[in-house]
C-alpha cells in the first residue's frame, strides 16, 4: 500500500491496483504498447479522482482518493448540504478533467510525432498516443454514459431525484441500466458481424482511432473523441458485467426497509446475513424522514414514536456552527432510549462527527454499540477501531463484534491485525459467506491465510458452529 499527498489531498494506492496495471499491461499485448497503456491507466485514473476530489474541495469539503483494482474513487465530507447543481459539478468534474489533460497530452504528441525525425521515434509516439487515447479519451466518455454506478449515471440520479424521491429514483436508474445495459451487448454483437450499419460504422470509427497522424492536429484530437464509441463496441462486455452487476445489488438493497443507502456496504452485508436481531428491521416511514434529512439538511416528518438519529441532530448543530450542540447529540448514540434509524457509516458526513464522540467512548445498548463500531470502522483509524472492539467484547463476548473489528481493521489498511480478528471470529462462529461477501474484508482476499480460513470456514461442521 502506497500513500501520498498530491494538490495537498491524501491519495492511498492499494496493492490491488497495482495488480490491475499488470493486468492492462497483459490485455494490451505487453511490451511497450502494454506499459504505457499501463502506465496511461494509472495516471488518468489519478487525475479522474482529482477532478472530483479539487472540485469537491472548491466547495469546502475535506477530500481523499483511494485507488483500488482497475478504479478508483474521491471520498469527501462537507460540513453544510450541498446542493444538487454541486453534486453534479463534483461528478462531472473527473471524466471532464481526465478528457481535458488527455486531449492537451495528444496535442503534444501529435506535435512531436510531426517533428520526429526518426520511424522508431514515430513509432514510440504512435504507441504512446494509443495508450494516453484509451485511458484518457475512451475511459473519460464511458463515465459519462448515464448508467450506474459511472458518474453520469449519478449525474442522471441527482436529476431525478426531486421529483421522484431517492428510493424511487434509484430503483428507476436501476431498472434504466439493466436496459441500456442489454442495449450495449446488443450494439456489441451487431458491431462484430462483417456487413451491416453498426458494423461499418465500427470500422470507420476504429480506422480514424489507429491513423491519427493522417490528419491535423484538430482532426486528430477531433477523430480521438469522435472514434471512441467504436474502440469499445467490440469489447464493451465489461461495461454491461460492472454496471449490471451493481444495478441489480442497488435492487435487492432498495427491496429490503432497511436499507439506509444505495450501495451496500461490510455494513450492510452483516444485516443482510441476519446478524442483526428482528427489531432492527426498520419502519419505512422512519427511514425516508431520517434519509431526507441527510439529503437535505432539513428534518422531513417522522411517523409516531420514531425521530432522528443522534448522528443527524449533531449533524444538524454540526452544520450551524454549535459544537457542543453536536457533542450533546453524540452522547446519546448508544442510548437504548428512543427509536431511530443509525446512519450508513459509510457517509461522508460522519467524518466530522467522529472526533466528537464522547470520550471514553460509550458501550451501551448492543445494537446500537455495534452501529457505533461500524461507523468508526469506516470513518476513524485502527486504534480507536481496535480499542472499542476490545470494550464491546469485553461487556458482550459476541462474534459479530470481532467480525466487524476486522473489518474496520481491514479498511484502516492494518491487515495483519484484522486477520488476527477475523480468526478468532471465525473459530466463534464460522461463515463463510460473511468472508466472501463482506465488503470490508475484500482488501485480504489476496492473502492466504484468508483464503485458508475461507476453505477452513466452508468446510466446517454443524459441531464446529
Amino acid at each position: 500500500m502506497l500513500r501520498f499527498r498530491a494538490f495537498g489531498i491524501p491519495v492511498t494506492v492499494d496493492t490491488w491496483f497495482l495488480l490491475g496495471m499488470f493486468f492492462i499491461f497483459s490485455l494490451a499485448g505487453g511490451g511497450r504498447p502494454g506499459t504505457f497503456a499501463a502506465v496511461a491507466i494509472a495516471v488518468f485514473t489519478l487525475v479522474h479522482e482529482l477532478g472530483h476530489a479539487l472540485t469537491a474541495r472548491h466547495y469546502g469539503c475535506a477530500v481523499e482518493i483511494r485507488l483500488n483494482f482497475l478504479m478508483g474513487w474521491a471520498a469527501f465530507t462537507s460540513v453544510r448540504p450541498l446542493s444538487r447543481l454541486e453534486r453534479i459539478v463534483i461528478s462531472l468534474a473527473g471524466p471532464l478533467a481526465g478528457l481535458g489533460a488527455g486531449l492537451i497530452t495528444l496535442a503534444a504528441i501529435h506535435t512531436a510525432h510531426a517533428r520526429a525525425a526518426s520511424p522508431a521515434t514515430q513509432l514510440l509516439l504512435a504507441d504512446l498516443w494509443q495508450g494516453v487515447a484509451w485511458a484518457a479519451i475512451v475511459i473519460s466518455l464511458l463515465n459519462l454514459l448515464p448508467l450506474w454506478p459511472l458518474d453520469g449515471g449519478h449525474v442522471v440520479h441527482k436529476l431525478i431525484e426531486a421529483p421522484l424521491g431517492e428510493r424511487r429514483s434509484l430503483r428507476v436508474m436501476a431498472i434504466a441500466t439493466l436496459v441500456g445495459c442489454a442495449a450495449l451487448v446488443a450494439l456489441s454483437v451487431l458491431a462484430g458481424q462483417r456487413t451491416g450499419i453498426v458494423a461499418d460504422w465500427r470500422r470507420h470509427g476504429l480506422g480514424q482511432y489507429q491513423n491519427p497522424f493522417s490528419h491535423g492536429l484538430v482532426g486528430a484530437l477531433w477523430g480521438s473523441v469522435t472514434s471512441a464509441p467504436s474502440v469499445v463496441l467490440g469489447g464493451i462486455y465489461f461495461i454491461p458485467l460492472v454496471c449490471g452487476v451493481s444495478s441489480m445489488q442497488l435492487l435487492a438493497a432498495l427491496k429490503s426497509p432497511s436499507s439506509a443507502g444505495p450501495s451496500v456496504g461490510w455494513v450492510g452485508v452483516t444485516e443482510a446475513s441476519g446478524s442483526r436481531p428482528a427489531e432492527a428491521r426498520y419502519d419505512a416511514a422512519a427511514l425516508a424522514a431520517e434519509r431526507e434529512g441527510w439529503l437535505s439538511g432539513a428534518q422531513g416528518a417522522f411517523p409516531p414514536g420514531w425521530g432522528p438519529s443522534p448522528w443527524l441532530r449533531a449533524w444538524a448543530h454540526l452544520r450551524a456552527g454549535d459544537t457542543p450542540g453536536a457533542r450533546m447529540a453524540l452522547a446519546g448514540v448508544v442510548s437504548p432510549q428512543g427509536r431511530w434509524i443509525p446512519p450508513e457509516p459509510r457517509r461522508p458526513e460522519l467524518r466530522s462527527l467522529v472526533p466528537l464522540l464522547p470520550d471514553p467512548l460509550p458501550v451501551g445498548d448492543a445494537r446500537r454499540s455495534l452501529d457505533l463500531l461500524s461507523v468508526l470502522g469506516w470513518q476513524g483509524s485502527a486504534e480507536p477501531v481496535a480499542h472499542y472492539a476490545t470494550a464491546l467484547y469485553a461487556d458482550d463476548p459476541d462474534a459479530e463484534v470481532l467480525y466487524r473489528a476486522a473489518a474496520g481493521l481491514a479498511h484502516a489498511g492494518q491487515a495483519d491485525a484484522a486477520m488476527a480478528w477475523l480468526n478468532r471470529a471465525a473459530q466463534e462462529r464460522p461463515d463463510a459467506d460473511r468472508l466472501a461477501l463482506d465488503q470490508g474484508l475484500a482488501a485480504l482476499h489476496g492473502r492466504l491465510d484468508f483464503q485458508q480460513l475461507l476453505v477452513w470456514s466452508r468446510s466446517a461442521t454443524p459441531a464446529d458452529r
